[in-house]
């Protein structure tokens, strides 16, 4: 039986070794096959992206051209002197008037046909004249969708309330671009601009107005090599759509779709990949010198579709290496699992016996070899350790029964005193009985080993079986009082630390005075904190001394005077803190005061076992 648990656990060891070198290495070629596709992808994502901004970017600079062409014709109307001297004369009469029409529809064809300029798409021009100049009450007046409405110079009667004519008045001299639709519902680009008298600058001629048809915009848009799958939208300065090329090809998003997300991504003057419809694009917005915006939307299937043989071809890569990978895995795993085998044997063969004696076992020089002479020195550390608990359970055994033991001794002689006390009280010795009575009682508290600490009122007490004691000695000496407020009653102290400030009042303080002196023990709880005083007009110490003795003492008690102040503040500061403690400092009628300051914490009953009033 032992050895087919064997066999069953060395199987589990080569699939499982088996199994996780497979993961491992398909994850990695996995992630290492989708990296390059991506680092791939974004490369050539990155490249038409900066292809078609360039695109774009002549596009534009092609439109800019067209529009610059346009406008150098205005500047060359506004500056030709012979223009304003056509219109300089005065007292025509028809003929006269005629004629000078005549010379200035030339002109102004002249003007169209600059070479400079290349008007060739501008496929209708005009020039309406002011009202003001003589000619213009014998030019006729058209509207300008009017049929009869050919390229040439009219009145201002029929398109002074047109949109575009007031926008040419009111911006004096710059272009103005509009976008007008004709019957047949075409659009058609209306750019207009006011001609300046190159004589008088504050006075104008007319107002000039070139109408261009989209496509002529269109053809200066060079379309990138994915063009079938590709929208471009021209729009004016409101967004309103002037031209739209969209693809023949494919189901495309309209162009309000595209102008939506133009604005949710805030698009300006750069490529972005964004969602439309649920589809991703990237969309490319432009906005031209005047004002206008061309906008461009590439999908993104369409560099997708250029990328899946790519991705095929590292898909059959990746299934060839995983297939050698896994052979050569299932080969590694055997010849890893069989130490590690023979290492288990020996494992269950020591377990057999209570002491391990491993024999001499030939390993490779590897981890496996180490983790057997491991098993060696923890089974010999076992052995040990189990000695040393022994060794150690006996000797606890050993320090309870002393410590049993050791309070024998206090509580006979508490015993032993209350006995002497009987006795007294039988002889009518009752201040010695009461001195007695007081000394057992302090006995009692201060061998009592429940707790190392106790309330005020405790210590109170303590103080008060004392002072019976020192009564007895100094007589009327020694006076004593106490004014403690019943708020500090329930707050715990260390046990034992008013006694002995009581006691160097005494000794160091009033017993080296001349006459009677008092010791008065005050006491109150502000803002959180209990502060005791133990006041007396002995003689005095030095309190800075006294100050920095208890700021520089290490933390063991001084062994003079009793238990000492040292000890009582070293107490204090163990318990709660460094920044609690005893201060001392001289009265102004003579005498020393010592402060006592320690946290306002109540002791619960459930506290009493693990002391939770300790500093946090």
């Amino acid at each position: 039986m032992p050895s087919k648990k064997r066999r069953g656990r060395v199987h589990s060891i080569q699939k499982r070794i088996a199994i996780i070198y497979i993961l491992v290495f398909t994850a990695f070629l996995s992630f290492l096959g989708g990296m390059t596709y991506v680092i791939f992808q974004k490369t050539l994502t990155q490249q038409v992206m900066t292809d078609h901004e360039h695109l774009l970017k002549q596009s534009q600079e092609n439109i800019d051209l067209l529009v610059s062409n346009i406008n150098y014709a205005f500047v060359y109307m506004s500056a030709d002197q012979y223009t304003a001297e056509i219109l300089n004369h005065q007292d025509l009469d028809t003929v006269s008037a005629y004629n000078y029409i005549r010379l200035l529809k030339q002109q102004f064809t002249n003007f169209i046909d600059l070479p400079a300029t290349d008007l060739n798409t501008v496929y209708r021009a005009y020039l309406f004249l002011n009202p003001n100049e003589p000619l213009a009450k014998w030019l006729p007046s058209y509207n300008i969708t009017s049929e009869n409405m050919e390229s040439g110079v009219y009145n201002t009667d029929a398109v002074k309330d047109a949109s575009w004519y007031r926008q040419a008045v009111e911006t004096h001299g710059e272009l103005v671009f509009t976008v007008q639709k004709d019957e047949d519902k075409t659009n058609e680009i209306y750019i207009s601009k006011l001609i300046i008298n190159p004589y008088i600058f504050s006075d104008s001629i007319g107002v000039a107005l070139f109408v261009v048809s989209p496509n002529a915009f269109a053809q200066q848009i060079q379309m990138p090599q994915y063009a079938e799958s590709t929208t471009i939208l021209l729009t004016d300065n409101h967004k309103n759509v002037i031209y739209n090329a969209a693809p023949s090809v494919g189901t495309q998003p309209s162009s309000t779709d595209i102008l939506q997300a133009v604005d949710r991504n805030q698009i300006d003057n750069v490529c972005k990949t964004v969602s439309i419809n649920g589809e991703p694009y990237i969309i490319s917005c432009n906005q031209l010198q005047w004002g206008w915006y061309m906008i461009s939307a590439v999908p993104y299937s369409s560099l997708t579709s250029r990328m899946r043989p790519v991705l095929y071809m590292i898909i059959l890569i990746l299934i060839i290496v995983i297939l050698l990978g896994a052979f050569f895995v299932i080969f590694a795993a055997k010849k890893i699992s069989k130490p590690i085998i023979m290492l288990t044997k020996t494992m269950e063969d020591y377990n057999a016996g209570e002491v391990p004696n491993l024999p001499d076992v030939k390993l490779p020089n590897d981890e496996v070899s180490q983790l057997y002479a491991s098993f060696a020195d923890m089974t010999s550390r076992i052995q040990t350790l189990i000695e040393g608990i022994k060794e150690s359970h006996n000797r606890q055994l050993q320090a309870e029964y002393d410590a049993l033991q050791a309070q024998i001794n206090p509580h006979f002689l508490y015993n032993t005193l209350n006995s002497i006390n009987w006795m007294v009280i039988m002889r009518k010795e009752y201040d010695i009985s009461n001195a007695i009575s007081a000394l057992s009682a302090i006995m009692q508290y201060s061998i009592s080993r429940r707790d190392s600490e106790a309330t005020i009122a405790d210590e109170l007490q303590h103080v008060e079986k004392f002072m019976v004691i020192e009564k007895l000695h100094y007589g009327e000496k020694v006076q004593y009082s106490c004014t403690v407020s019943e708020a500090c009653n329930d707050c715990m102290v260390p046990k034992i630390i008013l006694q002995p400030l009581v006691e160097n009042s005494i000794i160091h303080g009033i017993a080296c005075k001349n006459g009677s002196g008092y010791i008065q023990i005050t006491g109150d709880v502000i803002d959180g904190l209990v502060k005791l005083q133990v006041t007396d007009n002995g003689v005095g110490v030095d309190a800075e001394q006294m100050n920095q003795r208890l700021k520089n003492e290490d933390l063991v008690p001084a062994k003079e005077h009793g238990i000492g102040v040292v000890n009582v503040n070293n107490r204090i500061r163990m318990m709660f803190g460094e920044q609690y403690g005893l201060i001392y400092s001289s009265n102004e009628e003579g005498g020393t005061t010592v402060t006592v300051q320690l946290p306002a914490i109540k002791k619960s009953p459930q506290d009493k076992l693990a002391g939770k009033f300790l500093r946090q």
